[in-house]
């Protein structure tokens, strides 16, 4: 089923990630939950972030995206341009995916 959704975790008013998915973003509440209390036992690798998403089925290789300020993952085989994801990255609400920016299901995360 395709339904796009974003987690975006911010501090201090900036984005530090961002969880991008084209497909199964209804599970974003589920991904935000886990996530918050990865990061809130200190973790803040976006690998693990990335094992976190696959694990609860969030998207697919093919459009699952996990990045931070300075990294990207993804191991799709689709042929995704980041640009978009790296200009768009400071807005929390902005979904690089879809040029208007607009997704189904957006969780925005303020870590303390």
């Amino acid at each position: 089923m395709t339904t796009q959704a974003m987690v975006s975790l911010t501090k201090d008013s900036k984005t530090f990630i961002k969880v991008i998915v084209g497909c199964d973003g209804y599970r974003a509440e589920n991904v935000a939950k886990e996530i918050i209390q990865y990061v809130l036992l200190g973790g803040k690798d976006i690998e693990d972030i990335y094992k976190i998403a696959e694990e609860i089925e969030f998207g697919c290789k093919d459009c699952l995206v996990v990045m931070n300020n300075d990294d990207i993952i993804y191991k799709g085989n689709d042929e995704l341009s980041f640009e978009k994801y790296k200009e768009t990255f400071e807005d929390p609400q902005f979904n690089p995916r879809w040029e208007h920016g607009t997704t189904e299901y957006l969780y925005i995360i303020p870590m303390l």
